[in-house]
Order: structure tokens, then sequence, then C-alpha cells
């Protein structure tokens, strides 16, 4: 019976020894394979990258035919690559599994292929010598590069699970080893007891019988361990084949195993990685020898922040080491308690990441010089082209003249609507919140059309109702933009009649722009109409109005022109800005415009309630600028001869006197000796650029009238507070975000857009001149607008 019972154990251990033989050959099996894959994977990522460099390298070398050769040798590449990707799946693995895999690869050739359609689009535009466009796509192209970058990171994130569920499985395997090791030692410990009790029972009858089924006893005690410990060993060997480092801590923070590739990443804590190590040890030795750089004050707390998150040990995050590395670390819980990790090394997805923000960046750039070589001639095509209409009373050379003018003008427009919608597809078009002056931008935008209004016999007519807050904040810029698109459309389709302009305060119903506090106490809803009586439209044609490069019927497109862009630009402005546009218009009935925008109050109080005053109403006159000459004492910066000149004729005309500096360096020498009422600075200039010139001379004035204040200390604060400030113009023809906010950093006080005409020009001397000329001892700081 003894024997039965011996044989049984036996026979039990060697088979539980082949099952358990075979489920770790599966698992080393099954272990590869997906290491093999997720390498697989990986390079996809690099393959990708290849595709997409022709896109943006081909704004660099502009060779087309190169750069598309590059572009489909690389994504035959890719292809090749992925379809084995999808062989494998589909003859390995069964469809349930396989699934979710296929359908990332499926989302991965999608994203591939729509970033291949925008770069043969940029190739397309290059080859047409349309390289604005080119730069338009391009962010596009990005756009799609960022979701295949996306889609083939959530493919390794697929795979990962994948193998953390094959680590669980085989740690559970390995767990459910050792309790059968235990069975076997019990079974083999009842073996022991059984074989004393009988050989005290008949130890003289049988004691080489009971030395024999001892022996045999130890023997079989000996293979169960060799059993256990081929096991282990097959399953550790397993582990050291992934490619990303993999670690698992039993319930209480001790370890139970980790791979080579864990090891190879913390290097300094490699000998402390031992069976039973305790995680805040290890953390504790990893900060003693700088890993990362911890002052002793900082060490408790680290630690104890440390093991918070590990003991949290819920989802992924980034980590940087102290070398320079990125590791993507991911903690689960295990069934068990304990913690399962895997480290997977990032550094190159990162610096590929690093490379596409450079790219952007430079991309940003190429639209700033774009703008700047742009702007700077055409501010002297349409400054002659005024000067000549002004001066010229041949009928036929004034309609050459007209049509230079004209067509300068359309090719502005055009120019600021692709930056515009540039900025806003890229999603990098921000809005300015400043105090400004509601019922002067108004003006502002009115008068910029008065001369247009006045040669097609329009009367232009505008009426503000008196509820509406005289100072509010957010972007003026942006709501002139609206505003003046609206009006050059209604003036454009209109032949006769007028075109008046209302602004009100709407309800409290439209949304807020994003980001912004909801606090209703100091905001409101301007409701401004634009209402023309000219050839009106049909809902057809009203339909598409709002779309980019929606435009009218064919024949109106050929007499009118535009981009197709301007509505589109102020759909997305008014929406940015909380509100919406919209309009109603009946064919030959004429058309109303209407945009809301929520801005706030510069002063709450005018929102209180209380009865409305009444509505003011102002319709223009045709601005005459020579009927008020303007005394002032001009000093104008400028590099470029051609509209150096320019701008010295009309601010003569003016009634100015002008004294020319050719870059900073003498616009310093001539501010130091002598007195100007208005200084007109050029931004972009050699030697010292208009940014330099301005610090310079705002440092000069701060010093006298520091030294100023000091003389007369004695006599007077109000003396002692006068502030020696010269009135600083940019006129620059950079028109990027963030231009402003540069201007106003190195002292500058307003800005004039490039190009510019007389009327505007005129506008903002007579601004910064007659309206805020103070004692001559100096000018007092105007409120930004």
């Amino acid at each position: 019976m003894l024997a039965a019972f011996d044989l049984m154990t036996v026979v039990l251990g060697l088979y539980l020894s082949r099952e358990t033989t075979k489920v770790y050959e599966r698992s080393i099996v099954v272990n590869h394979e997906w290491a093999e894959r997720a390498s697989t994977y990986s390079k996809l990522g690099e393959l990708a990258q290849a595709v997409n460099a022709p896109g943006n390298d081909v704004f660099d070398s502009h060779d087309v035919s190169g750069e598309r050769a590059k572009l489909y040798r690389a994504l035959g590449t890719f292809e090749a690559s992925l379809r084995l990707a999808n062989e494998d799946l589909r003859r390995n693995l069964d469809a349930t599994e396989a699934a979710p895999i296929l359908d990332q690869l499926t989302t991965v050739n999608t994203a591939m292929q729509t970033m291949v359609d925008e770069s043969s689009r940029i190739f397309h535009y290059f080859e047409s010598g349309e390289a604005e466009l080119a730069g338009k796509r391009m962010a596009t192209m990005d756009r799609k590069y960022a979701e295949l970058t996306s889609a083939l990171a959530q493919l390794r994130d697929a795979v990962a699970l994948i193998q953390k569920g094959n680590l669980e499985k085989q740690a559970a395997v390995a767990a459910e080893l050792k309790r059968f090791e235990i069975l076997i030692a019990t079974l083999i410990l009842m073996m022991v007891v059984g074989a004393t009790f009988y050989e005290r029972k008949i130890a003289r009858q049988f004691d080489q019988s009971a030395h024999e089924n001892e022996r045999r006893l130890i023997e079989a005690v000996q293979v169960a361990r060799a059993v256990a410990q081929m096991s282990e060993e097959r399953l550790r060997a397993a582990i050291d084949s992934l490619d990303d480092g993999s670690v698992l801590y039993d319930a209480d923070e001790r370890l139970i195993l980790c791979n080579r590739r864990y090891l190879e990443i913390y290097p300094l804590t490699a000998s402390m990685m031992v069976p039973g190590a305790r995680f805040e040890d290890v953390l504790r030795e990893s900060a003693r020898r700088g890993q990362p750089a911890i002052a002793s004050d900082s060490l408790e707390e680290w630690v104890a922040e440390r093991l918070a998150i590990f003991r949290k040990a819920q989802g992924s995050c980034e980590r940087r080491l102290e070398d320079g590395r990125w590791l993507q670390v991911t903690d689960r819980r295990t069934p068990e308690g304990g913690t399962a990790g895997i480290r997977v090394d990032i550094t190159a997805l990162k610096l590929a990441q690093e490379r596409a923000e450079a790219a952007n960046k430079a991309k940003s750039q190429f639209l700033v010089n774009m703008s700047h070589e742009i702007r700077t001639p055409m501010n002297g095509v349409l400054d002659v082209s005024e000067i000549l209409l002004e001066k010229t009373h041949d009928e036929p050379q004034r309609g050459y003249v007209a049509t230079i003018h004209r067509s300068g003008t359309a090719l502005l427009g055009i120019i600021n609507d692709i930056l515009d919608f540039s900025k806003i597809e890229a999603g990098r078009l921000e809005l300015d919140r400043v105090d400004f002056d509601l019922h002067k931008m108004a003006d502002d935008a009115m008068r910029l059309f008065e001369e247009m209004a006045l040669r097609k016999g329009l009367q232009l007519a505008c009426r503000i109702d008196g509820a509406v807050p005289l100072r509010a904040i957010g972007d003026p810029l942006r709501l002139r933009q609206i505003l003046t698109n609206l009006i050059g459309n209604a003036i454009k389709f209109t032949e006769r009649g007028e075109v008046a302009v209302e602004i009100m305060l709407a309800p409290q119903n439209t949304s807020r722009p994003s980001g912004e506090p909801r606090d209703d106490s100091d905001s409101f809803v301007m409701l401004t109409r634009v209402r023309d009586t000219g050839i009106g439209m049909d809902p057809t044609t009203i339909g598409r109005l709002f779309a980019a490069f929606g435009q009218a019927e064919v024949s109106t497109n050929r007499k009118n022109g535009g981009t197709g862009l301007g509505l589109a630009i102020s759909k997305q402005l008014a929406e940015k800005m909380g509100g919406t546009i919209g309009v109603e218009s009946a064919t030959e009935e004429g058309s109303t415009f209407w945009f809301t925008a929520r801005l706030a109050a510069a002063d709450a109080t005018v929102l209180a309630a209380a009865p409305a005053p009444p509505k003011r109403s102002k319709i223009w006159a045709p601005y005459t600028p020579n009927t008020r000459p303007l005394d002032a004492r001009v000093l104008l910066v400028e590099d470029n001869v051609v509209n150096r000149r320019l701008a010295t004729l009309m601010l003569e005309q003016f009634g100015c006197t002008v004294t020319v500096a050719v870059d900073g360096s003498e616009a310093i020498r001539l501010e130091r000796s002598e007195t100007f009422d208005l200084i007109l600075m050029d931004c972009q200039m050699p030697n010292v650029d208009g940014y330099a010139a301005t610090g310079a001379i705002r440092d000069r004035e701060a010093r006298a009238n520091s030294k100023h204040n000091q003389s007369v200390a004695g006599n007077g604060p109000e003396e002692a507070c006068i502030a020696l400030r010269t009135p600083i113009v940019a006129l620059t023809a950079n028109a990027m975000q963030g231009d402003r906010e540069r201007r106003l950093a190195a002292g500058m006080d307003d800005y004039l857009s490039k190009p510019f005409g007389k009327a505007q020009l005129y506008a903002l001397v007579e601004r910064w001149v007659v309206n805020e000329r103070t004692a001559s001892s100096g000018f007092n700081l105007p409120a930004s607008t």
C-alpha cells in the first residue's frame, strides 16, 4: 500500500512537471512572437517619420521631384512592413485575438494615406508656383502626421496591454506552480511520516525495505524541486526576451522578478534588484547614487511622493531621467494585490517630437518673413498710386492708376485673408483682451470706406445706441476686421443708395469665449448690423457664404473678385469672441449682415439697470484731410527708400515738418539733439532696429525725467509728475500673433500696418499730435487701445 502511494505521488509530480513544461514552452513562444510584433510596430513609427520628412524638406530644398521620390520610396517600405504585420496577425492568431490589432493597423494605414495626400498637394502647389498654398497645406499635413503618430501610439499601447496580460498570466502560472510544489512537498511529507510510522511498526522485519523507500522519497523531492527551478528559469528567459523593461512586485512591495531590459534602464540600482528587495529601499539607494539628484532635506518628501504614486498604480506617465532619457512608465495592480510595471524607452519619440516642433517654428517664421517682404513693397505701390490719383488729371491715365490701386488693394486683402485663415486652421490665432474705445473703433472702421463710398455715390451711415458702453475690454483689431469686411462687401455689391451700420446691445444669451470665467456682471453682448441696398442674394447663395472659399455665383465673382475667405474668417472670429454671425437677404432687396460678440465693460456700472440714454447717430461726410493742416514735427525712421519718400511726401502735404533717419542709430542721435511731436519708427532695419532704438530713447527719457523730478522735487507733486515722453508709433509690415506684445514691451505707443494710405496716416498723426498734445514740457502716457 505504501509503495502504491509513493508511486502515485511520483506519477503526479511527473505529470504536473510535464504539463507545466508545456505551459512555459508556450509562454516563451508567445512572448517571443509579441516581442517581434512590438519591434515591428515600433519600426512603423520610424518609417512614418521618413514618409513625413519630404513634405517638410521641400520647403528648404525646393527639389519637388527628389522629395517626391523620397516620399514614395519611404511609403513603399512602410506599406511593405504594414502588409507583413497584417499577414502575421491573420496567419498566427485567431480572428478574435487579432481583431483589435488589425483595427489599429487599419487606422494607421488610413492616417498614412491622408498624410501622403497632403504631401502630394504640397508638391503640386510647389510645381505650380503656389508657395503660399503649399505653406497653408503644410499645417494640415503636420496635423495629419500628428494623427498618424497618435494612431501608432495607440497601436503600441494595445500591444503593451496584451504583453501585460501575458505577463500577469505567467505570474499567475508561477504562483500556481509554487502551490503545486507545496502540494507535492506535503504529499512527500505524508509519505515520510507514513514510512516512519511503518518502520517503527515493523522495523525489524522490513528494515531494508524502509531505507529503500526513504531513498525513493528523497529522489522524488529532488525531482520536484528541479522541475520547479527549471520552470522558473524558463519563465525568466521568456520575460528577458522582451524589448521593454518589466518588473513585478508582490503585495508587500517586495520584488518577485524583473527582466534584463529593466536592469539596463536603471543601471545604478541593478545590483539591488534581487527577489525580496523592498521597493522603498530601491528608491532610497537610487537617490543616494544621484538618480535623481535630491537634496538631503528633500529626500523623505521625494520618497513619500514616489511611494504614493507606486501604490496608486493607475495609468501611465512620461518621466525624464537624469541622463536625458525619457521613459513611459506604466504600473498596474495584479489580482493578488501586487504591482506589475512596464518601462518603455521613448527617447527617440521625444526627439522626433522636438524636431516636429522646430519645423512648426520654422514655418511660423516663414509666414512672418513672407508677410514683411510682401507688405513692404505693397506700401510703395499703394501710396504711389494714391498720390498719382490726386495729381493726375488725364482720364485715361487716371484709369490706369486706379486699376493699379484697386489691384494692389485686392492683393493686400488676399494676403491678409490667407495669413489669417492659415492661423485659424492651425489653431494658433489668439484674441487680445485690452481696454479700448468701442465708439472710436467703429469710427475708424467707417473712415476707411468714406472715399470708396464717395466714388460710388453711396451714403455711409453709422448709428450707435446710447446703451452701448463707451469703453470695453476685448480685441479691437479683430472686431474692426469683422466690421470692415462686412462694410467692404456691402459697398462692393451696392451701386446706389446707402450702407448703414447699427451697433446696439443684444440679449445675454450668447456663449462665452473659451477659457473665460463665467461672470456676467461686467459683460455684455454687442450686436452689429450692416445693411445695404445692393443686389441681395437668393437662399442657395446664402447657404454657402460662410464656408471657406464660398462666394456668390461665378459671374458675380468675375465682377467683384475676392478669395471667398473673408466671411469664413469673420465667422471664426465671431465664434472665438463668444458670438455668431448671420445674414438676412432677398434678391434685389439688399442684405443685412449681422454679428454678435461678447465683451467686458471697462466700467461695470455702465451696465447697471437704468433708463437707456437717447440713441446717437452719425452720417459720415467725405474725408478731406487738407482742411485741417497738422503743425507737427515728425521724425520718420525708415530704411526703405521708396517708403521713406512716400511717407515724407504725405506728411509734408499734411503740413508736418519731417526729419528723416535711415536706421535706428541715426534716430537715436536725432532724438537726442532735437525735439519732436511724434516719431514714426520702422521695426525691421539694419544695424539698429526699431525695437532697440525705441528702448534707447525710452531709457534716455527715463533718465531725463528722473533728473528733472529731483531738481523740482520741492516745487510740488504736480510739477514733479510731468512725464517727458515722445509718442513712438511702429511702422510694421508684420501681421503675426505676438508682434503687438513685442512692440508694447519695447516702449512703442501704437502701430500702423504697411501698406497704409493717406487717410490712415493722417488719422494716426492727428490722434497722437493734435488730440494728445499737452504742454510744451511733454506728453502724458495715453491709455493703451
